[in-house]
């Protein structure tokens, strides 16, 4: 099992190397989420690298218990927790697993480094604002995203696994894992349980959580996608007939093969079209708080880069992230003579658009343009 391990290691490495060279690189996946988001200015790529980088290291630890190796794999494991806090389902995974393999020194050492090394690093490197906006995520439920039901289930178990005909062959796999496992009760079979509750019992966690509160979507569970592959696939193999299953289930895999990125968002073009005809005198407004980050991204990567706030920065710069007209600053849009509107696909309504509704008493739109896509943009002039 550890070779699959460092093969899924060896592509995501030479598809981020190769994407650092090419900007135009497309990397190669049968998953058309990984390929999606590989592309993106976001670090859920990073994510799927860290929690394999991390598995290896955590069973190698298992093996030998060095100090040394614990502390590269905290290490890791806040990276995880740093990229993106909902992998740190990894970690969990991996707390409950060496309780149950390890003798009580093994884990009680375990815990205690790695705790206090990850506690440390948190503590250090995370601002107040960024545990207010985890703890306070969605409190007003102004947020897109919605408490899961059953349906978001169906449907995020197709983006991650594949598409809906694969995610059912998985279903059917990890069944018969759990039927070999009842047979053949003396192989050990910890891998195969580790990557049963990474690539499927971290899904149904979070489903769990999701339906009390608005955190459940299949981008924030990509890591999981490595795990539940290599669980069903070495199951598969070992039964009667793997050979063959295999071969039928690579097929189905192509049948969703994208190597295109099919973006229903173009920040990045909206950006560059921004940074060519703005001046310094006009406002900006961007219609969603939490986009703040990626469009910066895009807009000044300078800036990105140096700040962990954009808030203070952007504001300096008259530019304004905001979830309601409540929060556009008056002032400066009294004194602007031009003010620029960003909004994105799910906050669009062309019934009732509060943004527009709150520029049109004050500016007359003199361009406006909704060919990039997912994005509508307006230009504002008193004159």
């Amino acid at each position: 099992m550890t070779n699959q391990y460092y093969i899924f290691t060896i592509i995501v490495l030479v598809n981020v190397l190769l994407k650092s060279l090419y900007s135009n690189y497309t990397p190669f996946s049968y998953d058309e989420i990984i390929c999606y988001y590989s592309q993106e200015a976001r670090t859920y790529s990073l994510v799927l690298l860290l929690g394999i980088i991390s598995t290896i290291l955590f069973f190698r630890y298992l093996k030998n218990q060095k100090t040394l190796l614990l502390l590269v794999l905290s290490f890791v494991n806040f990276l995880l927790i740093y990229s993106h806090y909902i992998s740190g389902l990894i970690i969990l995974w991996q707390y409950i697993f060496i309780l149950v393999a390890s003798k009580k020194e093994t884990y009680v050492k375990y815990f205690t480094i790695q705790t206090l090394f990850i506690v440390s690093l948190v503590l250090l490197r995370f601002t107040s604002k960024q545990f207010k906006n985890i703890l306070n995520y969605n409190q007003k439920e102004d947020f897109w995203l919605k408490k899961a039901v059953f349906n978001d289930l169906v449907a995020a178990s197709g983006d991650l696994y594949y598409n809906a005909i694969v995610a059912i062959v998985f279903g059917v796999g990890v069944l018969v894992f759990l039927y070999h496992v009842y047979t053949n009760k003396k192989e050990n079979k910890l891998v195969s349980f580790y990557c049963l509750s990474v690539g499927f019992g971290s899904v149904a966690i979070l489903y769990m959580i999701g339906s009390f509160k608005a955190i459940f979507l299949a981008r924030y569970l990509i890591f999981s996608i490595p795990f539940a592959t290599i669980l069903v696939i070495d199951t598969f193999i070992r039964s009667v007939g793997g050979k063959f299953t295999i071969v039928g289930l690579l097929c189905l895999l192509g049948i969703n093969c994208n190597l295109q990125k099919n973006s229903g968002v173009d920040y990045k073009l909206m950006a560059r079209l921004i940074r060519n005809t703005r001046k310094g005198s006009d406002a900006l407004i961007i219609n969603t708080k939490d986009n703040l980050g990626l469009f910066y991204y895009y807009y000044d990567n300078t800036v990105f880069r140096k700040y962990k706030s954009l808030d203070s920065v952007a504001q300096t710069d008259r530019i304004f992230a905001v979830n309601d007209t409540s929060a556009v600053p008056r002032d400066v849009i009294s004194n602007s003579n031009r003010v620029f509107l960003i909004q994105s696909f799910h906050k669009i309504d062309k019934f009732d658009n509060p943004f527009e509704m709150y520029l049109s008493p004050r500016f007359i739109k003199h361009y406006h343009t909704e060919s990039i896509k997912g994005i509508e943009f307006g230009v504002y002039r008193k004159d």
